[in-house]
């Protein structure tokens, strides 16, 4: 089994390499290397027809020549384009979704399309046909000539979300009755990459939403099926199928799976679609889940367009009304900070000549950020999600170093499964580039007096070295308070260091803390808080045993 494991490994290096003539001769001696797979399922001609996209990145890169020299001796020894992994996906999975005409091309002469006769756009296991992931993502992801190199190849008819994606007449789709019997073939379970949550048989799903009742279920499929093609229609900007389809009864802002169709336009840059769909009632702030799991909560189309520089697009919505403050629900993200993290400097410069401008990092909002991730494991149910939000705000505050650290903590084993597809690359990337070892901000820190004891140490140490007691922090700047500079805001009574809570306050009037709305007058100076102070100290003693303390006073009212 070992030596078996070994050539099949050294066939691969050779065809990673680029070594055509020695992978060649080699399985003329070791034919039996064509059947062998890894654990996942992943054949020698999967693996190198990964090499040659470099496993699907976004945006699309291919190998080297020589890469591809290496599939076509593969296929010429006899492997089988078809065979797929354990997931499902087949070589001709790989090259669509690489966008590889060349890879395609080769694929679909070596007799790939044996089983795109009846794949192109039906049920793969668990994931969709190749023709179902050109279309799926369109042409944010792949280009025309990919998709008319499968729709030749293609010898099954359409169904209605295959024609309307195409921009083929739908006449014999649409009846007066409903929807005719082609129009809802192969549209069953399809899954476009495993990253998606699972979506189960269509008809199961409605039946169990809608009862058992016939005409319900027959309405509900009919409506989903609708629905579903305008998704496809808009992200392929096929105008033409939409007007057809939203006559027939589509839904402009439904979500027939992971994004509802304006996103999907916006995703795909497909400006005549999105322009279309905000004339006939598409709401741009319309929130929902977008793509893989964990990607892109709470989103709306505004995130994406500023996310993939869909600049016309971009443009579209903020003239027609879109809020560009809208914030996602995985981790608080504006469309501006999507553009931000994503290095999306056309958007950004969009973004900000209708007013929309990174807003000044405020060093205090990430030392919350990093105390909160040194005690990651007190929120064990939320430790990617949290570690995200730290790796991505450390970013936008040049603080590389924390950045860094819990950039490699994601991508242990145990978290980086559930890392978001959005921010893995990104996080890959900030693990692969160490920062430099010093770090200015420490030499900079300020060191000043304890609220007990007077000692001095640096300001984002809570715990005083002199006295062992601890300090509260500040909800504005994340450093300890300070007895002289000492407020609390007027919703929740947290303490705030009145200096730095009363100048965010100018910025924003919100509470970082309870997100109540704050005026800056109502923010009060204490004169003398040594009942706060107190407070604190026997509210720190009393965590160790069973007492509680007193609740705090209330801050005084303003002047």
């Amino acid at each position: 089994m070992a030596a078996k494991t070994d050539v099949f490994e050294k066939a691969v290096q050779l065809g990673v390499q680029g070594n055509a003539d020695g992978l060649a001769h080699l399985l003329t001696e070791e034919r039996e290397v064509l059947d062998q797979s890894n654990e996942d399922g992943k054949t020698l001609l999967y693996l190198l027809c990964a090499a040659c996209t470099e496993d699907g990145a976004i945006p699309s890169r291919h190998g080297t020549p020589e890469q591809l020299n290496a599939v076509t001796a593969v296929l010429k020894a006899g492997a089988d384009p078809a065979r797929a992994t354990t997931t499902g996906m087949a070589p001709l999975h790989v090259a669509v979704m690489g966008d590889h005409v060349s890879l395609v091309r080769s694929l679909l002469e070596a007799r790939a399309n044996s089983a795109v006769g009846t794949l192109l756009d039906g049920r793969a296991d668990n994931s969709g046909s190749p023709l179902a992931l050109a279309l799926f993502y369109a042409k944010a992801k792949v280009c025309p000539e990919v998709v008319e190199l499968l729709v030749q190849n293609s010898g099954a008819a359409p169904n209605l979300r295959t024609a309307a994606a195409l921009g083929q007449p739908l006449d014999s789709f649409l009846t007066e009755k409903g929807l005719s019997k082609q129009a809802l073939q192969g549209l069953g379970f399809y899954r476009p990459i495993p990253a998606f949550p699972e979506w189960p048989a269509r008809l199961e799903w409605i039946a169990k939403q809608h009862g058992s009742e016939p005409v319900e279920v027959d309405k509900a499929v009919e409506q989903s099926v609708l629905d579903e093609a305008l998704s496809w229609a808009a992200r392929n900007n096929q105008v033409g199928s939409m007007v057809q389809l939203c006559k027939a009864g589509a839904n402009v802002n439904s979500n027939a799976f992971r994004g509802t169709p304006l996103l999907w336009a916006i995703y795909g840059d497909s400006y005549e679609a999105a322009e279309w769909l905000l004339n006939n009632g598409a709401d741009p702030n319309l929130r929902h889940d977008f793509g893989g799991a964990e990607h892109g909560k709470g989103a709306v189309a505004m995130h994406l367009a500023a996310q993939y520089s869909s600049l016309r697009c971009l443009r579209l919505l903020l003239e027609r009304g879109a809020l560009a403050t809208i914030k996602d629900a995985a981790h608080g993200g504006t469309p501006v900070g999507w553009a931000q993290f994503l290095n999306a400097a056309d958007s950004l410069e969009l973004l900000a000549q209708y007013g929309h401008k990174p807003a000044e990092a405020q060093l205090g909002h990430f030392d919350r950020l990093v105390r909160v991730a040194k005690n990651i494991q007190q929120f064990p149910a939320h430790i990617v999600p949290i570690l995200t939000s730290v790796v991505i705000e450390c970013q936008r505050a040049k603080m590389p170093g924390e950045s860094y650290q819990y950039a490699c903590t994601l991508m242990k084993p145990e978290y980086r499964k559930d890392v978001s597809e959005q921010y893995k690359k990104k996080i890959e990337n900030i693990v692969r580039k160490p920062p430099p070892e010093v770090d200015q901000r420490d030499a900079l820190e300020a060191s000043l007096p304890c609220m007990y004891c007077g000692f001095n140490f640096a300001e984002s140490q809570l715990d005083c070295l002199n006295c062992k007691n601890i300090s509260p922090f500040c909800i504005a700047s994340g450093m300890r308070m300070l007895k002289e500079d000492w407020s609390n805001c007027p919703a929740c009574n947290f303490p705030a260091r009145y200096s730095v809570f009363s100048a965010m306050l100018q910025a924003n009037e919100q509470c970082p803390m309870c997100d109540a709305v704050v005026k800056p007058e109502e923010l009060v100076l204490v004169s003398d808080p040594t009942q706060q102070i107190g407070y604190y100290k026997s509210l720190f003693q009393a965590s160790e045993s069973e007492s509680a303390p007193a609740p705090p006073p209330p801050p005084p009212p303003p002047a």
